[in-house]
Protein backbone atom coordinates (compact mmCIF):
# COMPACT_ATOMS: atom_id res chain seq x y z
CA UNK A 1 0.00 0.00 0.00
CA UNK A 2 1.41 3.28 -0.67
CA UNK A 3 1.26 7.28 0.21
CA UNK A 4 -1.37 8.06 -2.02
CA UNK A 5 -3.38 4.76 -1.17
CA UNK A 6 -3.67 5.96 1.89
CA UNK A 7 -4.37 9.77 1.45
CA UNK A 8 -6.47 8.92 -0.56
CA UNK A 9 -8.97 6.30 1.71
CA UNK A 10 -8.82 9.54 3.93
CA UNK A 11 -9.98 11.91 1.58
CA UNK A 12 -13.56 9.62 0.72
CA UNK A 13 -13.60 8.04 4.44
CA UNK A 14 -13.58 12.12 5.96
CA UNK A 15 -15.09 13.65 3.18
CA UNK A 16 -12.18 16.04 2.66
CA UNK A 17 -11.92 18.58 -0.37
CA UNK A 18 -9.46 20.45 0.61
CA UNK A 19 -5.51 18.65 -0.08
CA UNK A 20 -1.82 20.80 -0.45
CA UNK A 21 0.71 18.64 -0.91
CA UNK A 22 4.66 19.89 0.06
CA UNK A 23 7.25 18.68 -2.38
CA UNK A 24 6.13 17.34 -5.46
CA UNK A 25 9.05 16.10 -7.01
CA UNK A 26 7.98 14.47 -10.14
CA UNK A 27 3.83 14.50 -9.61
CA UNK A 28 3.67 10.72 -8.59
CA UNK A 29 1.44 11.42 -5.85
CA UNK A 30 -0.60 14.70 -6.26
CA UNK A 31 -1.61 13.32 -9.55
CA UNK A 32 -2.90 10.06 -7.66
CA UNK A 33 -4.91 12.10 -5.15
CA UNK A 34 -8.78 12.41 -5.92
CA UNK A 35 -9.62 15.44 -3.96
CA UNK A 36 -11.91 18.42 -5.49
CA UNK A 37 -8.85 21.43 -4.89
CA UNK A 38 -5.57 20.57 -4.98
CA UNK A 39 -2.49 22.36 -4.55
CA UNK A 40 1.19 21.68 -5.06
CA UNK A 41 3.63 23.19 -3.86
CA UNK A 42 7.83 23.13 -4.94
CA UNK A 43 10.43 25.36 -6.06
CA UNK A 44 11.29 22.82 -8.98
CA UNK A 45 15.07 22.87 -8.02
CA UNK A 46 15.36 19.37 -7.67
CA UNK A 47 13.28 18.20 -11.01
CA UNK A 48 12.11 20.95 -12.69
CA UNK A 49 7.96 21.51 -12.17
CA UNK A 50 6.27 18.43 -12.85
CA UNK A 51 2.36 18.58 -13.48
CA UNK A 52 0.63 19.68 -10.07
CA UNK A 53 2.66 22.57 -8.91
CA UNK A 54 0.59 25.67 -8.99
CA UNK A 55 2.65 27.14 -6.33
CA UNK A 56 6.60 27.86 -7.42
CA UNK A 57 7.85 28.68 -3.82
CA UNK A 58 9.98 26.84 -0.90
CA UNK A 59 7.27 25.85 1.88
CA UNK A 60 8.46 28.56 3.81
CA UNK A 61 7.15 31.05 1.29
CA UNK A 62 3.98 28.91 0.46
CA UNK A 63 2.84 29.29 4.08
CA UNK A 64 4.40 32.92 4.52
CA UNK A 65 2.32 34.22 2.13
CA UNK A 66 -0.98 32.25 2.26
CA UNK A 67 -1.62 32.55 5.64
CA UNK A 68 -5.49 32.87 5.29
CA UNK A 69 -5.71 29.24 3.33
CA UNK A 70 -6.75 26.24 5.68
CA UNK A 71 -6.75 22.75 4.35
CA UNK A 72 -8.32 19.35 5.58
CA UNK A 73 -5.46 17.18 4.85
CA UNK A 74 -1.64 18.27 4.05
CA UNK A 75 1.40 16.10 2.65
CA UNK A 76 4.63 16.37 3.75
CA UNK A 77 7.25 14.82 1.37
CA UNK A 78 9.68 18.15 0.74
CA UNK A 79 13.12 18.56 2.20
CA UNK A 80 13.75 15.45 4.06
CA UNK A 81 16.12 17.21 6.45
CA UNK A 82 14.32 17.43 9.98
CA UNK A 83 14.94 21.03 11.04
CA UNK A 84 13.03 22.10 8.03
CA UNK A 85 10.06 19.06 8.26
CA UNK A 86 10.12 20.29 12.00
CA UNK A 87 8.99 23.46 10.16
CA UNK A 88 6.47 22.00 7.63
CA UNK A 89 5.05 20.16 10.56
CA UNK A 90 4.66 23.31 12.94
CA UNK A 91 2.83 25.56 9.90
CA UNK A 92 0.99 22.78 8.11
CA UNK A 93 -0.47 22.34 11.83
CA UNK A 94 -1.33 25.92 11.98
CA UNK A 95 -3.66 25.84 8.77
CA UNK A 96 -4.83 22.26 8.80
CA UNK A 97 -8.61 22.59 10.05
CA UNK A 98 -9.65 21.03 13.51
CA UNK A 99 -9.77 17.31 13.15
CA UNK A 100 -7.89 17.62 9.69
CA UNK A 101 -4.51 15.39 8.66
CA UNK A 102 -0.99 16.12 8.41
CA UNK A 103 0.71 13.17 6.28
CA UNK A 104 4.81 12.72 6.09
CA UNK A 105 6.74 10.32 3.97
CA UNK A 106 9.47 8.48 4.90
CA UNK A 107 9.07 8.34 8.80
CA UNK A 108 10.85 4.40 9.03
CA UNK A 109 13.99 4.20 7.80
CA UNK A 110 14.90 0.76 7.27
CA UNK A 111 19.12 0.91 8.17
CA UNK A 112 21.19 3.92 9.37
CA UNK A 113 22.18 4.79 5.73
CA UNK A 114 19.22 5.62 3.94
CA UNK A 115 19.04 8.92 6.91
CA UNK A 116 22.84 10.00 6.50
CA UNK A 117 23.29 13.70 5.55
CA UNK A 118 24.67 14.37 3.29
CA UNK A 119 23.09 11.73 1.18
CA UNK A 120 24.86 8.40 0.38
CA UNK A 121 22.43 6.24 -0.97
CA UNK A 122 19.70 6.22 -4.00
CA UNK A 123 16.94 5.51 -1.76
CA UNK A 124 17.12 7.48 1.02
CA UNK A 125 14.58 9.15 3.62
CA UNK A 126 16.44 11.59 5.26
CA UNK A 127 16.39 12.02 8.75
CA UNK A 128 12.48 12.20 8.79
CA UNK A 129 12.33 10.53 11.83
CA UNK A 130 14.11 12.56 13.67
CA UNK A 131 10.73 15.33 13.22
CA UNK A 132 8.63 12.59 14.67
CA UNK A 133 10.54 11.52 17.29
CA UNK A 134 10.51 15.80 18.62
CA UNK A 135 6.51 16.06 17.52
CA UNK A 136 5.95 12.99 19.63
CA UNK A 137 7.88 14.36 22.65
CA UNK A 138 6.06 17.44 22.82
CA UNK A 139 3.15 16.41 21.42
CA UNK A 140 -0.13 17.02 23.96
CA UNK A 141 -3.06 17.26 21.62
CA UNK A 142 -2.90 15.26 17.96
CA UNK A 143 -2.78 11.55 17.81
CA UNK A 144 0.45 10.39 15.62
CA UNK A 145 0.37 7.37 13.91
CA UNK A 146 2.85 5.70 11.55
CA UNK A 147 1.62 3.21 9.40
CA UNK A 148 4.41 0.12 8.81
CA UNK A 149 4.67 0.52 4.61
CA UNK A 150 6.12 2.70 1.89
CA UNK A 151 8.72 3.71 4.19
CA UNK A 152 6.79 4.95 6.71
CA UNK A 153 4.03 6.98 6.58
CA UNK A 154 2.79 9.38 9.31
CA UNK A 155 -0.40 10.64 10.34
CA UNK A 156 -1.13 13.64 12.73
CA UNK A 157 -4.86 13.69 13.38
CA UNK A 158 -5.13 17.84 14.81
CA UNK A 159 -6.98 18.26 17.62
CA UNK A 160 -7.64 14.93 18.62
CA UNK A 161 -6.35 13.15 21.46
CA UNK A 162 -3.70 10.97 21.11
CA UNK A 163 -5.46 6.80 21.08
CA UNK A 164 -2.35 5.03 20.28
CA UNK A 165 -1.69 2.39 22.48
CA UNK A 166 2.39 2.51 22.80
CA UNK A 167 3.58 4.01 26.15
CA UNK A 168 6.46 6.88 25.15
CA UNK A 169 10.01 6.21 25.12
CA UNK A 170 13.10 8.05 25.38
CA UNK A 171 12.84 10.29 22.81
CA UNK A 172 16.30 12.10 23.12
CA UNK A 173 17.98 9.07 23.60
CA UNK A 174 16.59 8.03 20.31
CA UNK A 175 17.47 10.99 18.61
CA UNK A 176 21.50 10.10 19.23
CA UNK A 177 21.50 6.62 18.89
CA UNK A 178 20.48 4.83 16.00
CA UNK A 179 20.73 1.11 18.12
CA UNK A 180 18.33 2.29 20.72
CA UNK A 181 15.93 3.60 17.76
CA UNK A 182 16.49 0.82 15.60
CA UNK A 183 15.25 -1.54 18.70
CA UNK A 184 12.42 0.73 20.08
CA UNK A 185 11.15 2.10 16.59
CA UNK A 186 7.91 0.45 17.05
CA UNK A 187 7.02 2.47 20.22
CA UNK A 188 8.60 5.38 19.27
CA UNK A 189 6.48 5.77 16.16
CA UNK A 190 3.47 4.42 17.10
CA UNK A 191 4.00 1.69 14.32
CA UNK A 192 0.77 0.13 12.95
CA UNK A 193 -0.20 -2.48 10.49
CA UNK A 194 -2.15 -1.52 7.02
CA UNK A 195 -4.75 -3.53 9.08
CA UNK A 196 -4.63 -1.60 12.22
CA UNK A 197 -4.74 1.34 10.02
CA UNK A 198 -8.22 0.34 8.20
CA UNK A 199 -9.78 -0.46 11.74
CA UNK A 200 -8.47 2.79 13.68
CA UNK A 201 -9.12 5.02 10.01
CA UNK A 202 -12.89 3.34 8.91
CA UNK A 203 -15.83 6.11 10.04
CA UNK A 204 -17.35 4.31 7.28
CA UNK A 205 -21.36 5.58 7.04
CA UNK A 206 -23.84 2.42 8.17
CA UNK A 207 -25.83 0.68 6.03
CA UNK A 208 -28.35 -0.99 8.29
CA UNK A 209 -30.50 -4.20 6.56
CA UNK A 210 -33.64 -5.26 8.64
CA UNK A 211 -35.06 -7.30 5.38
CA UNK A 212 -36.27 -10.64 7.14
CA UNK A 213 -37.40 -13.99 5.03
CA UNK A 214 -35.70 -16.63 3.43
CA UNK A 215 -32.31 -16.79 3.30
CA UNK A 216 -31.12 -15.96 -0.24
CA UNK A 217 -33.86 -13.14 -0.05
CA UNK A 218 -31.83 -11.10 2.49
CA UNK A 219 -28.79 -11.67 0.82
CA UNK A 220 -30.55 -10.56 -2.54
CA UNK A 221 -32.12 -7.32 -0.22
CA UNK A 222 -28.95 -6.30 1.44
CA UNK A 223 -26.61 -6.77 -1.87
CA UNK A 224 -29.27 -4.44 -3.57
CA UNK A 225 -28.56 -1.82 -0.28
CA UNK A 226 -25.36 -2.03 -0.73
CA UNK A 227 -25.18 -1.30 -4.57
CA UNK A 228 -27.66 1.44 -4.25
CA UNK A 229 -25.33 2.87 -1.64
CA UNK A 230 -22.14 2.44 -3.68
CA UNK A 231 -24.14 4.08 -6.99
CA UNK A 232 -25.45 7.05 -4.38
CA UNK A 233 -22.57 7.60 -2.17
CA UNK A 234 -18.96 6.31 -4.29
CA UNK A 235 -17.97 4.62 -1.15
CA UNK A 236 -18.97 0.87 0.27
CA UNK A 237 -20.82 1.14 4.16
CA UNK A 238 -20.14 -1.02 7.17
CA UNK A 239 -23.23 -3.06 7.15
CA UNK A 240 -25.58 -3.62 10.50
CA UNK A 241 -27.30 -6.68 10.04
CA UNK A 242 -28.14 -7.29 13.69
CA UNK A 243 -31.85 -7.05 12.86
CA UNK A 244 -31.42 -9.63 10.00
CA UNK A 245 -31.41 -13.19 9.87
CA UNK A 246 -34.28 -13.56 12.80
CA UNK A 247 -35.62 -16.74 11.29
CA UNK A 248 -32.11 -18.38 11.45
CA UNK A 249 -30.73 -17.19 14.44
CA UNK A 250 -30.96 -20.36 17.26
CA UNK A 251 -31.98 -18.01 20.10
CA UNK A 252 -34.83 -15.91 18.12
CA UNK A 253 -37.89 -15.82 18.04
CA UNK A 254 -39.20 -19.20 19.19
CA UNK A 255 -41.65 -20.25 16.31
CA UNK A 256 -41.81 -19.90 12.95
CA UNK A 257 -44.75 -19.08 10.48
CA UNK A 258 -44.78 -18.20 6.73
CA UNK A 259 -45.58 -15.06 6.18
CA UNK A 260 -45.23 -12.25 3.86
CA UNK A 261 -43.48 -9.13 3.83
CA UNK A 262 -40.06 -9.21 4.76
CA UNK A 263 -40.62 -7.65 8.54
CA UNK A 264 -40.81 -9.69 12.07
CA UNK A 265 -40.11 -8.67 15.82
CA UNK A 266 -36.71 -8.97 16.65
CA UNK A 267 -36.02 -10.96 19.32
CA UNK A 268 -32.20 -11.02 19.49
CA UNK A 269 -30.29 -8.30 17.82
CA UNK A 270 -26.91 -9.98 18.17
CA UNK A 271 -25.50 -9.68 14.20
CA UNK A 272 -24.64 -13.45 13.61
CA UNK A 273 -23.60 -12.75 9.87
CA UNK A 274 -20.30 -13.98 10.38
CA UNK A 275 -21.59 -17.45 10.71
CA UNK A 276 -22.04 -17.26 7.16
CA UNK A 277 -19.60 -14.62 5.58
CA UNK A 278 -16.10 -13.66 6.46
CA UNK A 279 -15.48 -10.08 8.18
CA UNK A 280 -13.40 -8.54 5.46
CA UNK A 281 -11.66 -5.87 4.80
CA UNK A 282 -13.55 -2.97 3.41
CA UNK A 283 -11.80 -1.01 0.25
CA UNK A 284 -13.16 1.31 -1.72
CA UNK A 285 -13.39 1.74 -5.67
CA UNK A 286 -14.69 4.18 -8.14
CA UNK A 287 -18.25 2.41 -9.42
CA UNK A 288 -18.43 4.74 -12.64
CA UNK A 289 -15.71 1.95 -13.87
CA UNK A 290 -18.84 -0.49 -14.07
CA UNK A 291 -22.37 -0.46 -15.29
CA UNK A 292 -24.98 -0.99 -12.43
CA UNK A 293 -25.94 -4.58 -11.41
CA UNK A 294 -27.41 -6.05 -14.59
CA UNK A 295 -27.77 -3.98 -18.21
CA UNK A 296 -31.55 -6.06 -18.08
CA UNK A 297 -32.34 -2.77 -19.31
CA UNK A 298 -33.28 -1.00 -15.87
CA UNK A 299 -32.89 -3.17 -12.63
CA UNK A 300 -35.95 -3.98 -11.07
CA UNK A 301 -36.68 -4.57 -7.62
CA UNK A 302 -36.67 -8.23 -8.06
CA UNK A 303 -32.79 -9.24 -8.75
CA UNK A 304 -33.74 -12.55 -8.98
CA UNK A 305 -35.72 -12.86 -11.79
CA UNK A 306 -33.09 -11.13 -14.20
CA UNK A 307 -31.61 -13.12 -16.55
CA UNK A 308 -28.34 -14.13 -15.23
CA UNK A 309 -26.31 -14.22 -17.95
CA UNK A 310 -26.52 -10.71 -18.20
CA UNK A 311 -25.16 -9.54 -15.07
CA UNK A 312 -21.81 -7.17 -14.74
CA UNK A 313 -19.89 -9.55 -12.75
CA UNK A 314 -16.87 -7.71 -12.99
CA UNK A 315 -18.57 -5.15 -10.82
CA UNK A 316 -20.71 -7.64 -8.77
CA UNK A 317 -17.71 -9.60 -8.05
CA UNK A 318 -16.09 -6.63 -6.13
CA UNK A 319 -18.89 -6.39 -3.85
CA UNK A 320 -19.35 -10.13 -3.35
CA UNK A 321 -15.74 -10.89 -2.38
CA UNK A 322 -16.04 -8.17 0.76
CA UNK A 323 -19.18 -8.78 2.11
CA UNK A 324 -20.55 -12.19 1.07
CA UNK A 325 -16.91 -14.57 1.12
CA UNK A 326 -18.11 -18.10 2.93
CA UNK A 327 -16.93 -17.97 6.20
CA UNK A 328 -14.42 -20.78 7.46
CA UNK A 329 -16.81 -22.87 9.27
CA UNK A 330 -19.07 -23.04 5.76
CA UNK A 331 -16.08 -23.44 3.91
CA UNK A 332 -15.24 -26.77 6.23
CA UNK A 333 -18.70 -28.01 6.17
CA UNK A 334 -18.57 -27.71 2.03
CA UNK A 335 -14.82 -29.66 2.56
CA UNK A 336 -16.61 -32.26 4.35
CA UNK A 337 -19.38 -32.92 2.15
CA UNK A 338 -17.20 -33.27 -1.28
CA UNK A 339 -15.64 -35.99 0.88
CA UNK A 340 -18.17 -37.65 2.12
CA UNK A 341 -19.96 -37.95 -1.24
CA UNK A 342 -16.95 -37.81 -2.95
CA UNK A 343 -17.77 -34.93 -5.23
CA UNK A 344 -15.62 -34.01 -8.36
CA UNK A 345 -17.07 -30.53 -8.68
CA UNK A 346 -15.67 -30.87 -12.73
CA UNK A 347 -17.61 -34.25 -13.26
CA UNK A 348 -20.72 -32.69 -12.25
CA UNK A 349 -24.37 -31.54 -13.98
CA UNK A 350 -26.05 -29.55 -10.76
CA UNK A 351 -29.61 -29.39 -10.69
CA UNK A 352 -31.09 -26.78 -8.19
CA UNK A 353 -34.97 -26.78 -8.39
CA UNK A 354 -36.44 -24.26 -5.34
CA UNK A 355 -40.36 -25.06 -5.53
CA UNK A 356 -43.06 -25.55 -3.15
CA UNK A 357 -43.89 -21.68 -2.28
CA UNK A 358 -42.11 -19.93 -5.15
CA UNK A 359 -44.84 -20.80 -7.42
CA UNK A 360 -46.55 -17.66 -5.37
CA UNK A 361 -44.25 -15.25 -6.94
CA UNK A 362 -42.50 -16.75 -10.31
CA UNK A 363 -43.84 -19.70 -13.07
CA UNK A 364 -42.15 -23.12 -11.77
CA UNK A 365 -41.06 -25.54 -14.66
CA UNK A 366 -42.97 -28.71 -14.22
CA UNK A 367 -41.39 -31.83 -13.61
CA UNK A 368 -41.33 -32.95 -17.49
CA UNK A 369 -39.34 -29.32 -18.57
CA UNK A 370 -36.97 -30.00 -15.42
CA UNK A 371 -36.48 -33.68 -16.68
CA UNK A 372 -36.15 -33.17 -20.32
CA UNK A 373 -33.30 -30.28 -19.51
CA UNK A 374 -31.27 -32.66 -17.09
CA UNK A 375 -31.59 -35.95 -20.03
CA UNK A 376 -30.74 -33.79 -23.06
CA UNK A 377 -27.79 -32.40 -20.99
CA UNK A 378 -26.30 -36.10 -19.71
CA UNK A 379 -26.74 -37.45 -23.29
CA UNK A 380 -23.89 -34.47 -23.82
CA UNK A 381 -21.60 -34.84 -20.85
CA UNK A 382 -22.26 -38.81 -20.44
CA UNK A 383 -19.50 -38.99 -17.98
CA UNK A 384 -21.00 -36.30 -15.89
CA UNK A 385 -22.69 -37.54 -12.39
CA UNK A 386 -26.08 -35.70 -10.91
CA UNK A 387 -26.09 -33.60 -8.20
CA UNK A 388 -29.82 -32.67 -7.31
CA UNK A 389 -30.85 -29.90 -4.65
CA UNK A 390 -34.26 -29.52 -4.30
CA UNK A 391 -36.79 -28.56 -1.72
CA UNK A 392 -39.38 -31.07 -3.07
CA UNK A 393 -38.86 -34.75 -2.22
CA UNK A 394 -41.03 -36.07 -4.87
CA UNK A 395 -38.51 -34.55 -7.56
CA UNK A 396 -35.81 -36.13 -5.81
CA UNK A 397 -37.75 -39.45 -5.96
CA UNK A 398 -38.20 -38.82 -9.38
CA UNK A 399 -34.79 -37.97 -10.95
CA UNK A 400 -33.21 -40.33 -8.58
CA UNK A 401 -35.41 -43.59 -10.22
CA UNK A 402 -34.42 -42.12 -13.57
CA UNK A 403 -30.79 -41.75 -13.24
CA UNK A 404 -28.37 -44.40 -11.60
CA UNK A 405 -25.55 -42.31 -10.74
CA UNK A 406 -27.15 -39.13 -8.57
CA UNK A 407 -26.12 -37.66 -5.65
CA UNK A 408 -28.31 -36.02 -3.40
CA UNK A 409 -26.80 -34.31 -0.17
CA UNK A 410 -29.00 -35.91 2.69
CA UNK A 411 -28.49 -33.41 5.61
CA UNK A 412 -30.20 -30.59 3.54
CA UNK A 413 -33.86 -30.57 4.32
CA UNK A 414 -36.52 -31.48 2.11
CA UNK A 415 -40.33 -31.35 2.59
CA UNK A 416 -43.15 -33.20 0.54
CA UNK A 417 -44.22 -30.45 -2.37
CA UNK A 418 -47.00 -28.16 -0.86
CA UNK A 419 -47.01 -24.28 -0.19
CA UNK A 420 -45.00 -23.65 2.82
CA UNK A 421 -41.07 -23.11 2.44
CA UNK A 422 -38.46 -25.28 4.24
CA UNK A 423 -37.09 -22.29 6.19
CA UNK A 424 -40.94 -22.25 8.58
CA UNK A 425 -39.55 -26.10 9.37
CA UNK A 426 -36.90 -25.62 11.13
CA UNK A 427 -36.28 -25.78 15.07
CA UNK A 428 -34.43 -23.85 16.75
CA UNK A 429 -31.08 -24.89 17.73
CA UNK A 430 -30.68 -25.98 14.55
CA UNK A 431 -31.03 -23.19 12.44
CA UNK A 432 -27.49 -21.83 11.92
CA UNK A 433 -26.21 -24.78 10.99
CA UNK A 434 -29.13 -25.90 8.74
CA UNK A 435 -27.90 -22.59 6.97
CA UNK A 436 -24.14 -23.44 7.07
CA UNK A 437 -25.33 -26.10 5.40
CA UNK A 438 -28.05 -24.82 2.81
CA UNK A 439 -24.56 -22.15 2.20
CA UNK A 440 -22.37 -25.13 1.44
CA UNK A 441 -23.99 -27.03 -0.87
CA UNK A 442 -24.71 -23.94 -2.75
CA UNK A 443 -21.37 -23.06 -2.93
CA UNK A 444 -20.60 -26.93 -4.31
CA UNK A 445 -23.22 -25.96 -6.47
CA UNK A 446 -21.38 -23.22 -8.29
CA UNK A 447 -18.40 -24.96 -8.21
CA UNK A 448 -19.74 -27.57 -10.89
CA UNK A 449 -18.99 -28.08 -14.32
CA UNK A 450 -22.60 -27.53 -15.74
CA UNK A 451 -25.59 -25.60 -13.85
CA UNK A 452 -29.42 -26.07 -14.36
CA UNK A 453 -31.48 -23.99 -12.27
CA UNK A 454 -34.68 -22.33 -11.94
CA UNK A 455 -34.85 -18.58 -11.28
CA UNK A 456 -34.99 -17.40 -8.08
CA UNK A 457 -32.56 -15.86 -4.92
CA UNK A 458 -30.99 -19.31 -4.68
CA UNK A 459 -30.58 -19.68 -8.28
CA UNK A 460 -29.43 -15.89 -8.22
CA UNK A 461 -27.21 -16.83 -5.82
CA UNK A 462 -25.65 -20.13 -7.09
CA UNK A 463 -24.38 -17.65 -10.26
CA UNK A 464 -23.03 -14.96 -7.68
CA UNK A 465 -21.06 -17.49 -6.25
CA UNK A 466 -19.85 -18.91 -9.05
CA UNK A 467 -19.06 -15.51 -10.36
CA UNK A 468 -20.54 -15.92 -14.02
CA UNK A 469 -22.77 -17.99 -16.22
CA UNK A 470 -20.67 -19.86 -17.81
CA UNK A 471 -22.31 -23.44 -18.42
CA UNK A 472 -25.38 -21.95 -16.42
CA UNK A 473 -29.20 -23.60 -17.80
CA UNK A 474 -31.59 -20.61 -16.30
CA UNK A 475 -35.28 -21.82 -16.59
CA UNK A 476 -37.32 -17.86 -16.78
CA UNK A 477 -40.63 -17.37 -16.66
CA UNK A 478 -42.52 -13.94 -14.69
CA UNK A 479 -45.97 -14.58 -14.05
CA UNK A 480 -46.73 -11.43 -15.95
CA UNK A 481 -44.54 -12.55 -19.38
CA UNK A 482 -44.85 -14.85 -21.95
CA UNK A 483 -41.45 -15.30 -22.90
CA UNK A 484 -40.17 -16.46 -26.21
CA UNK A 485 -37.84 -18.89 -24.58
CA UNK A 486 -38.03 -20.77 -21.07
CA UNK A 487 -34.11 -21.54 -20.81
CA UNK A 488 -31.41 -19.12 -21.01
CA UNK A 489 -28.19 -20.44 -21.76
Amino acid sequence: MFRFDIINHLIKIYNFTNYLEIGIFDGECINRINCQNKDGVDPGVENGLAIGVNYKLTSNDFFEQNKDKFYDIIFIDGLHLSEQVDVDIENSLRQTKDNGMVILHDCNPTNLEMTLIPRETVQWNGDVYKSILKFRKINTKHSFFTVDTDWGVGIIVKNKKQLDWNAPKNYDLALNDWHYFDLNRKNLLNLISVEEFFKLFNDRPVLKTTWNSGFFSCCTVKLRGILEFHHKNNILPNVDSSEQWELYKDDGIDEIQQWWGGTVDVFNQNDITDKFFKNNKIYDFDFQNFSDFSNYPKVCNEDQFINYHKINYDYVNKITDIYFDLSEEVLSIKKHLIKKYKIETSKIIAVCFRGNDKFLETNLPSYEILMNKIEKIKNEFSDHKILIQTDEKEFIDLVTNKFNDCIVIEETTKINKSTNSVQYTIKKGQRVYSAQLFLAVMSIISDSSKVILNSGNVGLWICLFRKKSNNVYQFLHKLDETPNEFWLE
